[in-house]
């Protein structure tokens, strides 16, 4: 997946960009500037397709649901347009998933003219990782000086990976290892919708939670090796969210 796949988008948010960056220039002046850090959690709708016959019990099969965490830390920098309206421009970080899976089996080798039966030990690792910039708004309805409600929404650029590496041991013994790898990587267009209630702890320090809605369009993994493959699916996230701003 390149980036050139999505040319209205990437239209969309370069214009975007532009209209966001010229709005802070016009506000610069209004003291209204934020900077703000934001955790949350959460967990995609994931799903594998495959030409291995694979059981619930298999490796593979168990990573597409263990696969699913959309954890993650953002920064952001804006600006309060007005008393109801401001814009932002986030980078955000996902956390790294890894698991391991391992399973042991007799098999057999030849050992000089006799057929042995000894122990294998294969182990499968997963290794997920996932980045984004974009930008976004967010319009706020005031109860109060201290509390309020707000809706919104982003679009962005993300960057995704998935390693899947294959291991096996017989026995310990030198020569009779083996291991293979593949990567995946993912970059395209996410949009996401969000909203939450904020309370002014002050005239700088505000809380905000909610929640959010996402997707990666296209964040499709596709590990293969020779006629076999398996492909991952990460749709859409669903998380909650707990964000702290400094306004200066």
């Amino acid at each position: 997946m390149t980036q050139s796949k999505h040319p209205l988008a990437i239209a969309l948010l370069t214009s975007l960009s532009g209209f966001t960056a010229a709005t802070l220039s016009t506000n610069a002046a209004a003291d209204n500037w934020y900077i703000g850090a934001e955790f949350g959690a959460g967990s995609y709708t994931t799903s594998l397709s495959s030409n291995l016959d694979l059981d619930k019990e298999d490796s593979e099969k168990k990573a597409v649901n263990e696969l699913d965490s959309s954890n993650y830390l953002r920064l952001q920098f804006g600006n309060y347009i007005n008393k109801n309206l401001r814009v932002y421009g986030y980078m955000q970080v996902g956390d790294n998933t890894e698991l391991s899976y391992e399973e042991y089996s007799m098999g057999i080798i030849n050992i000089g003219d006799d057929l042995v039966q000894v122990p294998v030990k294969e182990t499968v690792q997963f290794d997920k990782d996932d980045y984004q910039l974009g930008l976004g708004s967010d319009y706020l309805f005031h109860f109060n000086d201290d509390w309020s409600v707000f809706a919104g929404g982003n679009l962005g650029y993300y960057s995704s990976s998935l390693k899947y590496t294959y291991k096996s041991n017989v026995a310990n013994l030198p020569g009779m290892q083996y291991s293979v790898s593949k990567t995946s990587k993912n970059n395209g267009v996410t949009a996401g919708l969000n909203a939450g209630v904020g309370y002014n702890i002050n005239e700088q320090w505000r809380l905000e939670t909610g929640a959010k809605y996402s997707v990666l369009v296209d964040n499709d993994h596709k590990i293969q090796f020779e006629d076999e493959y398996m492909t991952y699916k990460f749709k859409g996230t669903s998380q909650y969210y707990l964000n702290a701003s400094y306004q200066f």
